[in-house]
């Protein structure tokens, strides 16, 4: 009997034990849950000074064109050391490099492209030195292997130049800018929403 009562209690005490354990590890995630909640809730939308742009060659070069069409990869990561938010599809302009002189351009924000569907704008938390992607899709053949330059003294002759793509932020002034040396495109420009991954298996998904 003594020795039954023993195990007994050395059984209650460690049980007792786990028990504690186990609340203490519940408690701990809770409130970890909580707050990457609340810093979710508190990230202010992303600001150019806290992100630096690059064309992602790896993924662009992913995504398979085909006759005369082409698609870039853009990913943009968050260099500060706060998170922020970025939503929405960011406007995009052209302009020669390094003269800034405007090159005449159409875009269409999230359009169903030869390339990929429409795609769902999701707002997306950008956790220091995470990225995310925009994606472009354009034409780079006019039916006769050749652009038709926006600056007339170049002629239909002219195919590349050296062009800054800017990527400008909702309710933000200062672009994003991206030197390309040599860029061709013809007619407009279709442009995703942030995504959270770069295009996966040479396509983004498709939604239905």
């Amino acid at each position: 009997m003594p020795t039954l009562k023993i195990c007994c209690r050395r059984f209650l005490r460690q049980t007792s034990q786990a028990l504690f354990f186990l609340s203490w590890a519940l408690a701990g995630s809770c409130v970890l849950a909580s707050a990457q909640a609340a810093s979710g809730k508190s990230a202010l939308p992303c600001k150019p000074s806290q992100l630096s742009a690059v064309n992602d060659r790896k993924d662009s070069e992913s995504v398979a064109g085909g006759l005369g069409h082409h698609a870039i990869t853009i990913a943009i990561t968050n260099r500060s050391l706060s998170s922020c938010v970025l939503q929405g599809v960011p406007s995009v302009a052209l302009s020669y490099y390094p003269s800034g002189r405007s090159f005449a351009l159409k875009t269409c924000a999230n359009c169903l492209d030869y390339l990929f569907s429409k795609q769902d704008e999701n707002a997306i938390i950008l956790k220091p030195l995470e990225s995310a992607y925009v994606v472009l899709g354009f034409d780079i053949n006019d039916g006769n292997w050749t652009c038709t330059e926006a600056d007339p003294k170049f002629g239909p002759r002219f195919q590349d130049a050296s062009m800054a793509l800017g990527l400008k932020l909702a309710d933000q002034k200062k672009p994003l800018r991206i030197i390309f040396k040599e860029w061709r495109s013809c007619g407009p420009i279709d442009v995703t929403p942030f995504l959270r991954q770069p295009p996966m298996n040479g396509s983004l998904p498709h939604r239905e």
